[in-house]
């Protein structure tokens, strides 16, 4: 059957056959066993499968990391693509370059500049999510898909949470090596709708973060020069704004199944003399990008104390009040003494204020916990805001201290309508409930919606169904009618 039965020898198993003879010598008895009578013996030299699994994997994978190389690049970017045209979201190319590594080798050698790489590898594979793609796409260089995102603003929240993975020595051969990345990024459908230009315009913006100095990220330009003219125009609006003391907040009424008032959500508003309100999903990713988010964010947590603290001067039923808070906001530290600060300016209870965090917070657990833990202890709560939209770590969820997961509005607006939300809607429910967290369904708008999260047990309800965000004298009028 073979031109060489020797080669048998490397198979391990119970038998080999001797080498020109139809006997095949057992390992335990050390003898010749003749093949058994009547019987068909089949046997498949599995050396040549297992080569060409080595094949396959070395076609597809990077030898010293063992992350995706650019073959498997090209289909994950066309499948993330296709994914957000379908859904409505966004999607992202990062490039990432590695900006002292040439130092690091001259210091080194090269063994300690491969384990840097594995280390690397490792490192931004934790950082990002389960469905994201890390690829080496150089000596030095990664490229990353992201999927399934919520704006351009996020996308340079994880660019910078990246650059900022580098803020610490890697320990190598027992030696502290310091190294810098240069971040790039590009967003579907803002920065292009192919998936190569998007590349290139992605990798263009990491050259330019590298020109500048490294150790930045940089996102790829608008496609046209009148949305840049918009967006600097609308910086600097935002910015005087705040100055002059124009912001205002509105209030959106939350709801438990039986109809009592939960409590409110201060939403940001940014008044315009020709655009009158600007929605938040156009400022925010504006303000996160510039640095402004701080300042406006500072002002939303105590504006909604002193709001907090008025409504209790004027008699009304103690109500908790839930602030949205950005990662940038809670990586600082600083964050949470202004918390503390406001609370003891306006003395008001701290357990009536909730803090509203993305699941993007999960990409910076070891900066954000700590701050989060402390202001817990103080009682106040958290709550995950648009969840199940990508970026919540199960691994990392329980040992957070949040009590409330608040059901995207995407998945809410299918639930009567696909199939596929109401499953989705249904684990967010158990998950939560398993966990002993509230669940809050946001984007409610018909009976329907509202049966069907009856039916689910889902705890409370948040949408124009029962009340449009309003301005605080508009909603002093529902707090007065609590019993």
């Amino acid at each position: 059957m073979f031109d060489d039965l020797c080669a048998l020898e490397r198979v391990p198993g119970l038998f080999r056959l001797i080498p020109g003879s139809n006997y095949a010598m057992s390992r335990f008895t050390r003898r010749a066993v003749p093949p058994p009578a009547g019987h068909l013996s089949v046997m498949e030299d599995v050396t040549v499968k297992h080569h060409r699994g080595q094949d396959n994997q070395q076609a597809l994978y990077d030898d010293l990391t063992g992350l995706p190389n650019r073959r498997l690049l090209a289909q994950q970017m066309v499948r993330a693509l296709t994914s957000a045209r379908e859904s409505g979201h966004r999607a992202a190319i990062l490039c990432l370059a590695i900006d002292r590594f040439q130092q690091g080798d001259d210091g080194h050698g090269q063994i300690a500049k491969d384990k840097c790489m594995k280390r690397i590898a490792t490192m931004l594979t934790r950082r990002l999510r389960g469905m994201d793609l890390v690829v080496r796409t150089g000596e030095e260089e990664f490229t990353i898909v992201l999927g399934e995102i919520e704006s351009v603003g996020a996308a340079g929240i994880v660019a910078k949470a990246l650059v900022e993975l580098f803020a610490i020595p890697l320990e190598v051969e027992q030696c502290p090596i310091l190294l810098r990345a240069s971040v790039g990024g590009a967003v579907y459908p803002d920065h292009g709708e192919r998936e190569m230009q998007l590349w290139q315009g992605a990798d263009t913006a990491m050259r330019r973060a590298k020109r500048d100095g490294g150790g930045r990220y940089h996102l790829a330009a608008q496609d046209t020069s009148t949305d840049v003219a918009e967006n600097v125009e609308l910086e600097d609006h935002i910015r005087t704004t705040l100055q002059e003391g124009g912001l205002r907040l509105h209030y959106q009424l939350q709801y438990h199944m039986n109809g009592q008032i939960r409590g409110v959500e201060a939403l940001l508003r940014l008044p315009h003399p020709t655009l009158g309100y600007v929605s938040p999903d156009r400022f925010i990713p504006l303000a996160e990008a510039s640095g402004l988010i701080h300042p406006l964010g500072k002002f939303v947590i105590k504006e909604a104390c002193r709001q907090l603290m008025l409504w209790n001067k004027a008699g009304m039923t103690p109500v908790r009040i839930a602030i949205n808070v950005s990662p940038l906001q809670l990586m600082r530290s600083e964050f949470a003494a202004e918390v503390q600060q406001a609370i003891l300016e306006s003395d008001v209870d701290p357990a009536l204020l909730e803090i509203e965090i993305t699941e993007r917070v999960i990409l910076n657990f070891d900066e954000t916990a700590k701050r989060m833990t402390e202001l817990a202890a103080l009682g106040i709560r958290f709550a995950v805001d648009d969840f199940g939209t990508g970026y919540a770590s199960l691994q990392h969820l329980h040992r957070l201290p949040i009590s409330t997961l608040k059901i995207d509005r995407s998945f809410i607006q299918r639930l009567c309508e696909s199939s596929r939300s109401y499953p989705i809607v249904k684990a967010i429910v158990e998950l939560a409930h398993s966990l002993k967290m509230q669940v809050i369904a946001e984007g409610v708008e018909d009976e329907d919606q509202l049966q069907l999260l009856r039916e689910l047990k889902c705890d409370c309800i948040q949408g124009f169904l029962l009340s449009r965000p309003l301005p605080p004298e508009e909603i002093k009028v529902f707090l007065s009618n609590q019993i």
